[in-house]
């Protein structure tokens, strides 16, 4: 599959995504795989905007709004008193000064 570049040429799907978060990428399919709609506004605090956020943009997490929503959809699972909640402890973990990638 491709799109059109700016001046019209189709781009390989597998060029689209040169230089995104890998990481960023799978949650985002992840997302698909439990229900999550795409949501191409921009913000890179929203997982399902995927792309449009940028290359720059390299946060794995959903958000609140996100987790919630995932929660709603499984809601025939055991549900506990506490309001759903993103993880944002240690992993990835962060890449120290100086460290190469």
């Amino acid at each position: 599959m491709s799109d059109a570049s700016p001046e019209g040429h189709p781009v390989p799907r597998h060029r689209r995504h040169r230089g995104a978060s890998p990481l960023r990428i799978m949650t985002h399919e992840i997302g698909h795989i439990l229900g999550l709609p795409d949501n191409y506004n921009g913000n890179c605090a929203i997982l399902m905007s995927g792309g449009s956020a940028g290359t720059s943009c390299t946060n794995p997490y959903p958000s609140s709004t996100e987790a919630a929503r995932v929660d709603s959809l499984f809601g025939f699972a055991a549900r506990s008193a506490v309001t759903p909640q993103v993880f944002t402890g240690s992993w990835p973990a962060p890449v120290a000064a100086g460290a190469q990638r």
